[in-house]
This record gives C-alpha cells, structure tokens and sequence, in this order.
C-alpha cells in the first residue's frame, strides 16, 4: 500500500474494494490501525479541509509508516498518563524482582556459611615455625601446616605444588578444594572437585558435600540440589545437613 492510499482513505475517495483491502490490512496491523485513528480524529476536528491539513498529514504519515513496506515505527500514541503508569507498573515488578532475587542469593549465602566447616586435617598437627617449614618440609608438609593455621592463601600455593607430583592423590584435592572454598574461591574447588576421579575413592561423600557447597556459594542450585539429593538419600556423615539444606532450598531457583 502506498501514501496516496492512505490519504485517499481519509478522504473517503477509495473505491469500496480498495477500501475493504486497507481495512483488512489495518486490522492485521495494530500500528497502522492506531496511526489511521489517529490521523482520522485529527482530520475531523473542526471539519478542516484536507488541504489544510496536507503538510501536518504527511508529517504524521512519514512518522509512523514506512515508505516501502508500511511497517509502523515503534511511536505510538499514548495518553502521558498511560505512559507513566505502564512505566510506573514496569519499573515495580521490576525493583520486586530485583528485591526478590537479591534476598534469595542473601539466604543462599547465608546458608552456605552457616554449613561450611573446614575439614579438618587427618595427617596431624605439623610443629614448627614457618622459616623452619619452608626450609626443612616437603610441598605436602607445608601445606598442612599452613592449612592447619588456617593461612588458607599458603596452603594453596604448597597444595598445587604437592600435586604436580601427585595428580591422582584424592586426598591432597580434596584439601586443596576446601582450601579454595575458605579463601572465597569457590570456582577453584569446583573445578578441582569436578575434574578429578572420586568414584573409588574413601573421600567421595567428602567430595560430593563440599562440591554441593562450592556449588551453593556460587548460586548454582542446579547442580547442588542433586548433590544434596544423593547425600540425603542413604546414611553418612553429612545426610542430615544435606536434609536440612533441601529443606531450606526448596522453591529457590537461582
């Protein structure tokens, strides 16, 4: 449909089948039917010549219809009152879905703090003062000492080095996992406990809980959930705190 049909509308000189056709078509189109209202309103106050009214209807035309195809930029006509009140609606729901959000990463976090506790070292107490580790101790040694003085930052450092010579040791991953948790880097102990093979080892239940920890510090629920749901499902050392959690996260999706 071209220009000259639409003026030619407003002037009620369209034969009755080219105006059945741009009838169709606007009603196929809101925005072209909400432009025409409009342009038809404003043509009717005061009986104004269509002459009159050329240059302000032809503005109005180039504004909301496309010269090619007609398509309707995206002006619509709104009374300011509707405009403020559907923004008004927006920026609500909006700032309730912030809030909401926001309190459920609070509880999540809240939740992890409240459940993770530091393995606690089984290889023993490491004596000694630190010139005397570093200079007298292996990689492995240092970072019990270190991690048993909950200097989480070194224990990292001696961990990683522990294990370029030890890959597959199960037990210095998982402290090095546990490790990276306390010193806020959940990330890492993901990693660390994801990639590596825990499936025959005595510290997989270990492994599953603060995996699901690591998990839940990171807002992923996703992937907790199902770690909880294997823990909760038969007994062991965290099966009661894996209750607890699901419990506390259901209806929680982050």
């Amino acid at each position: 449909m071209k220009k000259e049909e639409l003026k030619k509308y407003l002037e009620q000189t369209l034969s009755d089948k080219e105006r059945n056709a741009l009838e169709q078509e606007m009603q196929d189109n809101p925005f072209l039917n909400e432009a025409t209202e409009g342009l038809e309103a404003w043509t009717q106050q005061g009986n104004a010549d269509f002459d009159a009214l050329e240059n302000e209807l032809n503005k109005n035309i180039d504004d909301k219809i496309d010269s090619k195809n007609l398509e309707i930029k995206k002006v619509v006509r709104m009374p300011i009152f509707r405009i403020i009140a559907v923004a008004a609606g927006i920026i609500g729901i909006l700032f309730l879905t912030v809030t909401y959000l926001h309190q459920q990463r609070m509880e999540t976090e809240a939740l992890f703090e409240a459940n993770f506790k530091v393995l606690t070292q089984i290889d023993g107490a490491v004596r000694g003062e630190d010139a005397e580790i570093e200079s007298n101790m292996n990689e492995e040694k240092k970072a019990v000492y270190y991690y048993e003085r909950e200097n989480y930052k070194e224990a990292i450092v001696h961990y990683e080095k522990a294990l370029q010579s030890q890959p597959d040791n199960n037990q210095m991953q998982l402290y090095l996992a546990v490790a990276y948790l306390a010193n806020y880097q959940a990330t890492d102990a993901i990693q660390i406990l994801s990639e590596n093979d825990f499936s025959n080892s005595q510290y997989k239940q270990d492994r599953n809980w603060y995996l699901a920890l690591a998990y839940l510090k990171n807002k992923d629920l996703k992937n907790a959930k199902p770690l909880f749901e294997q823990l909760s499902a038969f007994d062991n050392y965290y099966q009661n705190s894996s209750k607890k959690l699901l419990k506390s996260l259901e209806g929680k999706v982050l």
